[in-house]
């Protein structure tokens, strides 16, 4: 944070650290966010970097304003800056007078001796904020060569004990053998000895703690051949939470696991889509008290919630439950196999419900950070040119063994996609939020347009509630770091 004559930066401070895992951790002024240990979504995450501010000396190198910086009203006359040259996804706040200096910089390459002296005062943390970069400076990717994680979805097993109507998994099928795993896993640990990087596993399904055994031989190979490649290794457990025991949320703690519960919404809203067939009764109750048990036992937990025509009128009650149980959650679009499609929610409707969800987080706004895998395929938290990492350094493993950029695909003959970089996409490269959105599910692209480089059908909600994504961090910012200078 700066304040120079009266002109006021304000940023959280960030010091970036190796958690867990090798995984990247930020700490600031505020308490720590839920997902701060491993930011996750149940889908292709792309890696995320380390990322560096570029050094240079602000007095003689030549610079240019950043573009494109994406920006948010706050009260007061603040404004939110988000920069993709900004490494960490970091929002700065701007009182009035420091946006007004922003906005007189010279448009094009300018040096520091061109500016007025207070204006050369403000060029340092402008650069810090990535608001100022050298001439030279280009955005994401934050990462070159090696990507730090590759992440696999490993299927134990299609079956579930759940018939959600949205699902795409056949629920018919084997139990992954061991000797299917170990062959794979054998090369996945192989390549990351060579080429760098740790490895990710996400365990799912189906509902995989159906095969529990399965679950516990199969992480544990994994750790061997960690330990034997000399690679970092962390699990991740994709489940429905309605069998996990208090002994089994001991297990996966002990084990390192970071924990992904895939929940419809509260009450009669998750209990519609989520009923156990047999027996004909919800499963709210038994995943709330999962939910609350591993939040007691400190396992990195997130909640994914699949928004459908079915449940998008509770999305308010879902945040505010999230909140409440202090939780990261994603609010995951539903992407069917063709579009449009019955389950999809109206855009209109879903935009309608999201702003009331915001509405919601300004007026009970959490202490830590909550923006980073909100919204679906967007990501705050680093800028980068791929929605997701789908076909790049992201794949799924079969329960039958076969192999697929995407879980969406497992099943389909000759079915892959790598999602392409978003400059590559003709409806997204001048988009502003290209850096924070990636260009939408390649998958659902393909589904929508017969083009996995054509926009996605989302893109009219992305682009109404991506502002409020920025504008929510910049009430956080204003609220805990301007609170601790005022």
């Amino acid at each position: 944070m700066t304040n120079i004559s009266g002109v006021l930066i304000l940023q959280q401070r960030l010091e970036i650290s190796k958690g867990k895992g090798g995984a990247l951790s930020q700490c600031d002024c505020a308490p720590p966010s839920p997902s701060a240990r491993w930011p996750q979504c149940d889908c292709a995450c792309t890696p995320a970097g380390e990322g560096a501010v570029l050094a240079l000396d602000t007095a003689t190198h030549a610079l240019r304003r950043a573009e494109p910086v994406v920006t948010a009203g706050l009260p007061g006359g603040y404004t939110a800056f988000l920069s993709p040259y900004e490494p960490f996804g970091r929002v700065a706040v701007l009182d009035p007078r420091a946006v007004q200096v922003w906005h007189r910089l010279p448009q094009g390459t300018f040096r520091p001796q061109d500016l007025p002296a207070a204006h050369r005062d403000l060029l340092e943390p402008m650069r810090m904020a990535g608001l100022v970069v050298p001439a030279e400076a280009r955005p994401a990717p934050l990462w070159q060569g090696p990507p730090p994680v590759r992440t696999y979805w490993v299927e134990l097993t299609p079956a579930c004990n759940l018939r959600c109507p949205y699902c795409y998994v056949d629920k018919q099928g084997p139990v992954l053998s061991v000797e299917v795993a170990r062959a794979f896993l054998a090369s996945v640990f192989q390549q990351a000895r060579q080429e760098g990087g740790e490895v990710y596993l996400k365990f799912a399904g189906g509902e995989p703690t159906l095969v529990w055994e399965r679950l516990v031989e199969i992480h544990r190979l994994a750790a061997a051949l960690a330990r034997e490649a000399n690679v970092p290794y962390r699990p991740g457990l994709l489940t429905n939470a309605t069998r996990l025991t208090p002994e089994r949320l001991d297990w996966l703690a002990r084990e390192g696991f970071s924990l992904m519960v895939s929940i419809d919404g509260v009450g009669a809203f998750h209990d519609h889509t989520r009923a156990l067939p047999l027996q004909g009764r919800g499963t709210f109750e038994q995943v709330d008290a999962a939910i609350r048990q591993a939040r007691a036992r400190d396992l990195p937990l997130s909640l994914s919630h699949t928004v459908t025509r079915l449940n998008v009128a509770g999305l308010v009650d879902f945040v505010a439950y999230a909140v409440e149980v202090g939780a990261a959650f994603n609010l995951n679009f539903y992407r069917p196999p063709q579009w449009p499609h019955p389950l999809a929610p109206d855009l209109e409707e879903l935009t309608e419900h999201l702003h009331r969800a915001m509405d919601w987080l300004e007026a009970h706004l959490p202490p830590y950070r909550i923006i980073d895998g909100l919204l679906d395929r967007a990501r705050f938290d680093y800028p980068h040119q791929h929605a997701c990492a789908a076909g790049h350094t992201y794949f799924a493993l079969g329960a039958r063994g076969q192999v697929a950029s995407c879980p969406m695909l497992l099943g389909r003959e000759g079915a892959s996609v790598a999602a392409p970089r978003v400059e590559e996409k003709p409806d997204c490269a001048s988009c502003p939020w290209r850096y924070w959105c990636g260009g939408g599910c390649p998958v659902l692209a393909q589904a929508a347009a017969g083009d996995i480089g054509a926009a996605s059908p989302y893109c009219p909600v992305y682009r109404s509630l991506y502002p409020r994504l920025v504008r929510l961090e910049g009430l956080r910012v204003l609220q805990t770091v301007g609170a601790a200078v005022a």
